[in-house]
Formats: structure tokens, sequence, C-alpha cells
């Protein structure tokens, strides 16, 4: 392995291109040694840097038109958005592609996937990486997801600021391709409130059995002061529905939390349901034959 002084410390930090190393006199022979490593084809990059999708996308970057963007799964993976196959920025497949859109024309090359369309207005930084908007970065995926997928996903685009509502529903409006009609149905069950995929799940089986759609994440407040935020609620009949993913099991403090909160909750007077991930995948019905029970109950 070459000594660090043949190897000028702005190569160290960040991807770089072989015509880049030339100009600052590096020779071939260091950088075929073991101190570098390809992250995109005539691109190199210090061992010591990590292999992610970021890194990924910053040597590819070098090699695109200043008007690309990553897009589709690649911008979603970048937001941290769950994507098909449950990976997100965190763990992407090495042999996937790069999403890449340009406005003038598709790019084409090894590990880049490319598509073509008018991006004014769709772009922002994530990163120092130019990424497709969030809702642009949704109607893309509308055609990759099915409807109940497209709605978690807009969920938490919403919840974590990255598009709004009216984003969202101008472009199911203005949607002309594959996917638009999913898109259109999605925007009528969106909740921006909802912090997971799994509420949002669970707020969908309840809506579509006929039930009264729930709030998500609000507040029980009593006498002023502050008691819970249930994952869904309908405060006027005081039924709290709270969804313990296996962190709710697992951890002590988690559950020594929730036992306080809940006996807080009963002591206001208010029904509490406990629903697992269990219960949605294998017993749904059962999930809202006792959300219905309880709704009559307290309606009687």
């Amino acid at each position: 392995m070459p000594a660090p002084s043949c190897v000028p410390a702005q190569l160290l930090g960040a991807p770089f291109t072989l015509e880049q190393a030339r100009r600052l006199g590096v020779s071939r022979k260091v950088l075929r040694g073991g101190r570098f490593w390809t992250p995109a084809p005539g691109v190199r990059a210090c061992v010591d840097l990590a292999d992610t999708l970021a890194l990924r996308c910053a040597a590819m970057a070098l090699l695109l038109p200043s008007e690309a963007a990553f897009s589709h799964l690649t911008a979603a993976r970048l937001c941290g958005l769950p994507v098909p196959g449950g990976r997100t920025a965190l763990g992407m497949p090495v042999d996937e592609p790069l999403d890449v859109t340009c406005t003038l024309r598709a790019p084409r090359g090894a590990g880049v996937r490319g598509h073509h369309a008018d991006l004014r207005g769709d772009v922002r930084d994530v990163g120092g990486l130019r990424v497709t908007s969030g809702a642009r970065t949704w109607a893309d995926l509308a055609a990759l997801l099915d409807l109940d997928d497209l709605i978690m996903r807009a969920d938490a685009l919403a919840h974590g600021g990255l598009a709004d509502l009216a984003a969202l529903g101008s472009r199911a409006a203005r949607a002309r391709r594959r996917g638009s009609r999913a898109m259109r149905a999605a925007i009528a069950l969106l909740e921006p409130r909802s912090e997971s995929p799994p509420e949002t799940r669970l707020r969908l089986l309840l809506v579509r059995a006929g039930l009264p759609r729930p709030a998500a994440n609000r507040d029980v407040v009593v006498d002023g002061a502050w008691l819970a935020r249930p994952d869904l609620s309908y405060p006027q009949l005081r039924i709290a529905i709270e969804y313990d993913g296996d962190h709710h099991r697992t951890s002590r403090a988690q559950w020594q939390r929730d036992i306080g909160r809940r006996r807080v909750l009963e002591d206001a007077g208010w029904l509490l349901l406990v629903v697992t991930a269990d219960d949605v995948n294998r017993r749904p019905h059962e999930i809202v034959e006792r959300v219905r029970r309880a709704i009559a109950s307290r309606s009687a």
C-alpha cells in the first residue's frame, strides 16, 4: 500500500474521477493499489470510505450531466423511505442500479437505470445530491407499488415533511401514466399524522371494514393535563388503539412505559385495545370485530 503522502488530501474524503487524479499527479500504479476501490466506472474512492448508497450516488454524480437527479427507488432510499423488498438507504442491494432521471435524455451506462422527464421544480438537495422532490418520487413509485404501499409511502412523506398534502394531491390530479388511478385513490386515505407503515395498515384495515375513520396520534388531554397520544383513537368515544411492534415486547423500558401510559388512560375512563403485528397479519377479522364491539358498547 502506498504511503499516504502519495495521495493528495482532497482525494481521500470523497470519490474522484481518474481524470481528476491524473491532473493531481497520482500515478496509475497508486490508483491500482489496495488504497482505493471502484464505486462507479472510472471513479475511485479511498478504502476508508464506507460503501453506502450516498457514496455510490456521489461517485455516479461525477459522471452525470448537471441537470440529472436521482429518482424512483434510489430517491426513496436516500430519503429513508421503505421501498419494495423492505430495504432503505441503509441496506441497498449492491447489484441494484441507481435510478437517474434527466430532463434532456435518459442516461445510459453501467450501474444506471435511466429515465427521461421534465424535472423543472422537482429537484431538491439531499446531502449534496440532486434528488427528485418527495411528491415526484411518490409519483415515480406509483407504477411499482400497490395501493396500500402507495398510501404508506405518502403517509411517511407527509409525516416527515418531505411533501405536503397539497403537493401530493396536485401530483395525483395531473398524473397521466401507469399508477395514476392508484395515486388518486390514495389521496383520500392519506394521514400525515401516521408515524409508521404498520399504523397506516391498521387504519386502512378498519376503514375498509366499514368502521369510522380513527384519528391518528391525537393527544389525549384531560383537565389541561396531557395523558397520552394513542396510535389510533376515537376521541368522542374514548377508545384508544395501540399498535405494539417487536420493540414494545423486547425493550423492558418501552414495556414499562406502555404499562404506565395505558394505566393512565384507563384511569381516565378510556377503553384501550392493543394490537400486534401478528394480529394484523393473521387475524385481521378479529381486530375488526374487537373494534366494532368497542364502538358499539361505547355508543350505547
